[in-house]
């Protein structure tokens, strides 16, 4: 027997099966899209080191989310790496650099990293220094890997 693979969902399954009935409905189409960790860093995120690591901020954080302290479990339960693998790879077993969080929030944090450099944009125009003839040279804007 094991849990529906929904985020958050306890119920149990018989063999085979990923996802409970009500869960089967909703559950998204997987498309192309493939995050970074997916594809640039898929021998680390598979190597012992990062499981044995996995599994101590897992039982260090005692299986609860350290953004909205709900209880996580199998793939639910994400190990956000708060220093990203791309701006400080020496960090990333360090684990004062990682915490357990749901995988909303985790979505949340990873998307506020993406914005970063747009909100400074954002923050220096709302304080009134770019008034004025604003000049913009094209920038490109990577979550890191090649580009």
């Amino acid at each position: 027997m094991r849990y529906c693979i929904h985020d958050g969902c306890r119920n149990l399954l018989e063999p085979g099966r990923y996802y409970c009935d009500e869960h089967r409905k909703k559950r998204k189409p997987k498309g192309k899209k493939r995050n970074a960790f997916q594809s640039v860093n898929k021998s680390f995120y598979r190597s012992d080191a990062w499981q044995s690591m996995r599994q101590f901020i897992y039982e260090r954080d005692k299986g609860k989310c350290t953004k909205c302290h709900k209880f996580v479990f199998g793939k639910s339960a994400h190990i956000h790496h708060i220093e990203p693998i791309s701006k400080s790879p020496e960090l990333k077993l360090e684990e004062t650099n990682l915490t357990l969080l749901c995988n909303k929030c985790h979505a949340e944090e990873e998307n506020k990293m993406s914005k970063a450099p747009l909100q400074s944009l954002k923050n220096t125009l709302a304080r009134g220094q770019g008034r004025g003839r604003l000049a913009c040279k094209k920038t490109k804007f990577s979550r890191g890997g090649k580009g």
